[in-house]
């Protein structure tokens, strides 16, 4: 069973909450204030909604992940590039 998880606003009377709501797309949708921001389908492809930007990890080349896997993207503020790993090594985007 797909959902959709929905974070609404709170109001003075209101806390902020989280609403889940079963479906029948075998999709997994991530909303605030009922608008959908990203949208996991059954192939676990992730679509973004938005129309601004997708911030992506940022760092030095010291603070790079202990434990890397294939498909790693980041923000590297050493070499001030991004860079991928892939098979065993950290290459920079150009």
């Amino acid at each position: 069973m797909a959902s959709t998880i929905n974070a609404q606003p709170g109001s003075a009377l209101v806390a902020t909450a989280i609403v889940k709501t079963a479906d029948s797309t075998g999709n997994l949708s991530l909303q605030t204030s009922g608008n959908t921001a990203l949208t996991i389908d059954t192939l676990q492809n992730i679509t973004a909604s938005s129309t601004g930007a997708f911030t992506i990890p940022v760092g030095n080349t010291l603070q790079r992940p202990a434990s890397p896997v294939s498909g790693m993207l980041r923000y590297n503020t050493t070499i001030s590039n991004m860079e991928i790993y892939i098979i065993n090594t950290w290459l920079t985007l150009t």
